[in-house]
């Protein structure tokens, strides 16, 4: 099957304005990747989001992970430009600033309350950057019995119709709750992941990418009739508590997540004889 465009970085509507939120984990395990994944990863990934929006309105966030238990006290930083803002990134020596349910929360809430998200035509992506399992703190977070707090916060994403997308260098670490995070979001949304558009060590980083299949983008503009739907995806867990292992009992759902992928892409090919050009 030939490989479509890219549709990770094309809005919907013209003169969109766009919002990139970087989640930093503040760790000692970061620290020793940072210069690479910044300078091969990070850098590329953000200048080519902007490059191929088109986007006359942009504006750069970046937030480091904290020790503090007062997360509400520490707001994202604003940047003229992606550089300036990853130049900025200031890691605290041997502190533990893992990421957590509750850091992602604050994240998307700065993205959802702030004036530049006044209508849902904005562009907002949150790119979370992590190198550890993240912790349990879900302080801030109703979180139903029985449900992953990545799964709310999946919902959370969807909602408020903002991309995640995930750069990691997780070595030995269990990072499955942030591929929980992503999966979910991504079927939500009705996305597809995209390949990053740069070469990658693959042994040694896992970049996922959240992009807006053409066919979605056709239905959203009134010239597809395929169908768009957005149930929730609920994981059970084995017990109510609030850990970095909750993601690991939802684990079954991965499949249905690919199949289900699957079905999007083939009822695509099906049907592009029958989208108006």
């Amino acid at each position: 099957m030939e490989q479509e465009s890219s549709n990770l970085y094309t809005q919907t509507m013209g003169n969109q304005p766009l919002t990139v939120l970087l989640l930093i984990e503040n760790s000692q395990k970061m620290l020793s990747v940072w210069q690479e994944l910044k300078e091969h990863y990070l850098n590329p990934l953000v200048e080519t989001i902007v490059q191929s929006s088109g986007s006359v309105q942009t504006s750069f966030f970046v937030i480091e992970s904290s020790v503090d238990t007062n997360i509400a006290s520490y707001s994202p930083r604003q940047y003229p430009s992606s550089r300036s803002a990853l130049m900025s990134v200031n890691f605290g020596y041997g502190l533990d600033g893992r990421i957590s349910p509750a850091r992602v929360e604050h994240c998307i809430q700065h993205l959802d309350g702030s004036s530049y998200n006044v209508d849902l035509s904005s562009s907002l992506h949150l790119v979370i950057v992590a190198a550890s399992a993240p912790t349990n703190d879900c302080s801030g977070i109703a979180v139903p019995a029985a449900v992953s707090p990545w799964n709310v916060l999946a919902d959370r994403l969807t909602e408020r119709n903002i991309h995640c997308h995930l750069v990691m260098a997780p070595g030995q670490e269990d990072v499955s709750p942030f591929t929980l995070l992503f999966e979910h979001t991504l079927v939500q949304q009705n996305n597809a992941e995209e390949a990053p558009p740069f070469s990658m060590d693959r042994s040694r980083f896992i970049v996922r990418l959240s992009a807006r299949p053409s066919y979605q983008t056709l239905a959203e503009n009134g010239t597809s009739n395929l169908p768009i739907v957005n149930e929730p995806m609920l994981t059970p867990l084995d017990n109510n508590s609030c850990s970095s292992s909750d993601a690991t009992s939802g684990r079954y759902w991965n499949g249905f997540l690919r199949l289900r992928k699957w079905y999007q892409h083939a009822w695509h090919d099906i049907s592009q004889e029958f989208i108006p050009t």
